[in-house]
Protein backbone atom coordinates (compact mmCIF):
# COMPACT_ATOMS: atom_id res chain seq x y z
CA UNK A 1 0.00 0.00 0.00
CA UNK A 2 1.15 3.45 -0.81
CA UNK A 3 2.45 5.39 2.23
CA UNK A 4 1.76 2.53 4.64
CA UNK A 5 5.28 2.66 6.11
CA UNK A 6 4.98 6.39 6.70
CA UNK A 7 1.68 6.07 8.53
CA UNK A 8 2.85 3.07 10.52
CA UNK A 9 5.84 5.09 11.73
CA UNK A 10 3.62 8.01 12.80
CA UNK A 11 0.79 6.26 14.63
CA UNK A 12 0.08 6.80 18.28
CA UNK A 13 -0.60 3.39 19.75
CA UNK A 14 -2.40 3.42 23.06
CA UNK A 15 -2.61 0.47 25.43
CA UNK A 16 -6.32 -0.32 25.55
CA UNK A 17 -7.56 -3.56 26.99
CA UNK A 18 -9.99 -4.59 29.68
CA UNK A 19 -7.32 -5.68 32.20
CA UNK A 20 -5.64 -2.26 32.27
CA UNK A 21 -5.65 -1.08 35.87
CA UNK A 22 -6.77 2.39 36.89
CA UNK A 23 -3.20 3.10 37.98
CA UNK A 24 -1.84 2.13 34.56
CA UNK A 25 -4.55 4.14 32.84
CA UNK A 26 -3.67 7.20 34.91
CA UNK A 27 -0.01 6.75 33.97
CA UNK A 28 -0.84 6.62 30.26
CA UNK A 29 -3.07 9.70 30.48
CA UNK A 30 -0.52 11.73 32.43
CA UNK A 31 2.28 10.71 30.05
CA UNK A 32 0.28 11.85 27.04
CA UNK A 33 -0.67 15.13 28.69
CA UNK A 34 2.96 15.72 29.67
CA UNK A 35 4.20 14.96 26.16
CA UNK A 36 1.74 17.25 24.42
CA UNK A 37 2.20 19.94 27.07
CA UNK A 38 5.88 20.06 26.16
CA UNK A 39 4.97 20.57 22.51
CA UNK A 40 2.85 23.66 23.05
Amino acid sequence: MKNSDYYTDHLLRLPMYYELSDEDLDYVIESIKEFFGEMS
